[in-house]
């Protein structure tokens, strides 16, 4: 069996990055999700109760899962083996596309653990959409975080309910690259900040003005430059990870609908089995039965040629008895 390293969550949900214990979230999804929010005030309590204060926080502000994100969760909790190869499968699949292995071999191996696990859904929640179960499980397997969640139990969220990506380092990066254009460029030889000549006569007498303007002026324009190149660099990662999860989700759409016509295919196949089995079982036993009605009606032609010859009989009988009387 797969087994999923660390044992953290939330992540999916925007905590901290080392997440929540599962120990702490796994009792809670584990109750029926119409029950979440009363268990999570009684841990809260307990925990405020033992002084641990911030933990309670962090797990008061826990939302409720979405019963699709329940019903998902819950096939995990139940049959950890089945999550854990789903989550391998996955993987696998994962780095077939990049190359890494037969991708046809590894697709179907993915397609059809990905059905066992949807087909789990029946005994966690027999009213379930599978289809909606099935993309939700899709979405889930192809996000790694996502998937290492669903695979300790605590998954809170899908993928696409995540909240953006935030970049904290970036004010302290864009600093740093400015400081270092900077030295660079007092370092390039022939910079005016070592010869000190800034109306460019090579005497060394510029004026001094010039010479603390200049430098000052040009690092802000190699600034602004950089900073417009930044953002222009960030703009295109977002639109390319928009378009990655666009893709990603409308493969998932697809494949689960294919999944779903497969699956009502077989189901719709498996029926006309059925009703021809049952159509050939009648067909049968319409034939005994007329074989049996044949047989009754040559009974019943022999039994009224016994009654009428032993009526015949009765009658000669009883004229010869009239006869001699």
């Amino acid at each position: 069996m797969h087994s999923p390293t660390g044992s953290a969550c939330g992540t999916l949900v925007g905590m901290e990055p080392e997440g929540l214990p599962a120990a702490e979230i796994v009792p809670l999804l584990s109750v029926p999700q119409t029950d979440f929010v009363a268990a999570r005030t009684a841990r809260v309590k307990e925990l405020k109760a033992a002084g641990d204060g911030d933990l309670a926080r962090t797990l008061a502000g826990l939302r409720k899962p979405t019963r699709l994100v329940w019903v998902v969760g819950q096939i995990a909790r139940e049959d950890p083996e089945l999550a854990g190869e789903a989550v391998a499968a996955a993987e696998d699949a994962e780095a077939a596309t990049t190359g890494a292995g037969d991708v046809r071999t590894v697709l179907e191996s993915f397609r059809a653990v990905v059905t066992r696990v949807t087909a789990a859904v029946a005994e966690v929640d027999p009213t379930a959409d599978r289809s909606s179960v099935g993309l939700a499980l899709r979405e889930v397997l192809s996000d790694p975080t996502a998937r290492r969640e669903w695979a300790l139990g605590c998954l809170l969220a899908l993928p696409s309910d995540r909240p953006p990506p935030t970049d904290e380092l970036a004010p302290r990066r864009a600093r740093r690259e400015a400081e270092k254009a900077a030295a660079a460029r007092q370092r390039r030889p022939g910079s005016d900040d070592l010869n000190g000549d800034t109306n460019g006569d090579g005497d060394g007498s510029g004026d001094g003005a010039d010479r603390s303007r200049h430098p000052s002026a040009e690092t802000a324009a190699e600034r602004k430059a950089r900073k417009a190149e930044e953002a222009a660099r960030a703009a295109r990662r977002r639109e390319h990870e928009r378009a990655v999860a666009k893709g990603r989700k409308r493969v998932a759409d697809l494949d689960g609908r294919r999944v779903a016509a497969d699956e009502a295919v077989a189901s719709a196949q498996a029926d006309l089995d059925d009703l021809e089995a049952r159509l050939a079982d009648l067909e049968a036993e319409v034939e005994i039965g007329r074989a049996r009605l044949t047989k009754a009606e040559s009974r019943l032609d022999e039994a009224d040629t016994a009654f009428a010859e032993a009526q015949a009989q009765l009658d000669e009988l009883e004229q010869g008895a009239e006869d001699d009387g």
